[in-house]
């Protein structure tokens, strides 16, 4: 399930003559849902914090188009905090149709990724923008947040798959069935063209 990618991190030395330590983290070797400040803080996902409004993009509400077909798939996770990035690590993980994204560019480890699961922002980060500057013609969304849905798309405006509420009791399990359930609904909604406005009546569900 895991891949092999190999992420090479540089440590600086306090010694500024000494050379930059470097240490590697196979995700074999990952402690399932552990958090790496080093490896999992997405370097350039402040670009997409307190933006300016003159900066934000809003992406169009591009329809799923051509969702593959494989028997696993690549998954990337962002959160805010490190409960929640552990938690989700782990589902991810131990999830036998996902491959968990390592990396420390949050728009590498998206674009690179089928299935994405977000945070909704808190009101901090610009998720629309980020969804903006990637193709997610064939890549399925999903938003994990604190929020219910009807909150979360008054900020993001782009399609978004499925949704589920952290405040909520949500089990493996109930992971399981979710990415299920995308994965499934993706193919129906692929083989039954919906128009680019229309809510996804799975969120609801």
């Amino acid at each position: 399930m895991a891949n092999a990618k190999t992420i090479a991190h540089k440590k600086h030395s306090s010694d500024s003559g000494a050379p930059e330590e470097v240490f590697l983290l196979n995700e074999v070797d990952r402690i399932p849902g552990k958090y790496y400040p080093e490896v999992d803080d997405y370097k350039d996902k402040y670009r997409y914090r307190h933006m300016d409004p003159t900066d934000k993009k809003t992406p169009k509400r591009r329809p799923l188009r051509s969702f593959p077909k494989k028997e696993v798939y690549k998954c990337f996770g962002w959160q805010l905090h490190p409960y929640d990035i552990e938690k989700l690590a782990s589902y991810i993980i131990a999830n036998p149709r996902l491959s968990l994204v390592v990396g420390q560019s949050a728009l590498e480890g998206a674009a690179e990724a089928d299935i994405l699961v977000l945070t909704s922002g808190s009101g901090k980060y610009h998720m629309d923008s980020f969804l903006a500057d990637l193709d997610t013609s064939n890549k399925l969304i999903i938003i994990a947040s604190v929020r219910d849905i009807e909150s979360v798309q008054q900020d993001i405006k782009h399609r978004i798959d499925a949704h589920f509420n952290k405040l909520l009791p949500f089990s493996q399990s109930d992971f399981d069935k979710l990415i299920d359930r995308v994965i499934e609904e993706a193919f129906v909604k692929q083989s039954a063209p919906q128009p680019e406005d229309e809510v996804v009546g799975m969120l609801k569900k």
